[in-house]
């Protein structure tokens, strides 16, 4: 199972480790606290949503379709293994086709903002010829991400809102069915059914409402996600011989290629992605 954590609370785990690690290496010898910067950004291709936390200071800038560009999309925080936690962290919408540019730190901090605005200016650009006019202006043992943002077309996404009772099951797995047929994936729609099936109905029996399926067609892999309000894990365990429950999760992670719960505000998704064998047919 994987977890998915918000940036901030990542940041939190590996503000543990890497104290922890310190601590072992160090032994009966004392020395200097390590200190780290990291910068920890998840964009969601569907709403457009940009969420971001920081450990200590490093260039983190956005540069919008029209030209503009926020240098201020996060504060510093403190530094992994210093005195944090808690992070700096932030929430923003962003347009399709905002670049987004994250460099490590350095001693010598960042160039002036009017020359990394100048670099950046021209967001009709690819990000490599933006990356490259940024590059200059940085030190050669920085890091630098240029990344592009892309939204998935409304056709990509099939949502259904799920009613908390057993019998709204079988409806909305058979319109998922549906519209994997409609889609022409290369994909086992009885797979998709059982997975289906199996998250709603945990869902419904243990979650809390809202409760909505959500289907995300990529170029490789179908996503299946279910969300409810409820912030309690799921729990994958072998069932006995003789329950009569209890596999459900079991056939999931049989089933997908991988599968998660990621916590948001209000409730969790918990997600199933499956391989596709070939390319659908174009809409």
């Amino acid at each position: 199972m994987t977890l998915d954590l918000a940036p901030h609370e990542l940041l939190a785990r590996l503000h543990t480790v890497t104290r922890r690690l310190a601590r072992e290496q160090a032994g009966d010898h004392e020395v200097d606290e390590p200190a780290a910067s990291c910068t920890i950004a998840v964009h969601d291709p569907v709403t457009g949503r940009l969420e971001l936390a920081r450990a200590g200071s490093s260039l983190c800038v956005a540069v919008r379709p029209d030209g503009s560009l926020d240098a201020g999309l996060v504060e510093e925080g403190p530094l992994l293994g210093g005195d944090g936690p808690p992070f700096a962290c932030s929430s923003h919408l962003l347009p399709e086709g905002t670049t987004l540019c994250l460099a490590s730190s350095a001693p010598a901090g960042d160039p002036p903002p009017g020359r990394v605005a100048e670099a950046l200016a021209h967001p009709g650009r690819g990000p490599h010829p933006m990356a490259d006019d940024l590059a200059a202006l940085l030190a050669p043992e920085r890091v630098l991400l240029v990344a592009r943002t892309l939204r998935l077309p409304a056709g990509d996404v099939a949502e259904w809102e799920v009613p908390r009772e057993l019998p709204a099951v079988a409806p909305v797995r058979h319109a998922a069915e549906r519209r994997i047929r409609e889609w022409g994936l290369g994909v086992d729609p009885l797979t998709v059914e059982l997975i289906v099936s199996e998250l709603v109905t945990n869902a419904v029996r243990h979650g809390a409402p809202p409760i909505a399926l959500r289907l995300l067609r990529g170029e490789s892999t179908l996503t299946v996600e279910v969300r409810d309000g409820a912030a309690t894990a799921p729990h994958l365990r072998h069932a006995k011989a003789g329950d009569e429950g209890g596999r459900g999760l079991h056939i999931c992670a049989t089933l997908a290629e991988a599968w998660g719960v990621r916590y948001e505000t209000g409730g969790k998704t918990v997600w199933a992605e499956v391989a596709l064998e070939g390319p659908g047919p174009a809409d």
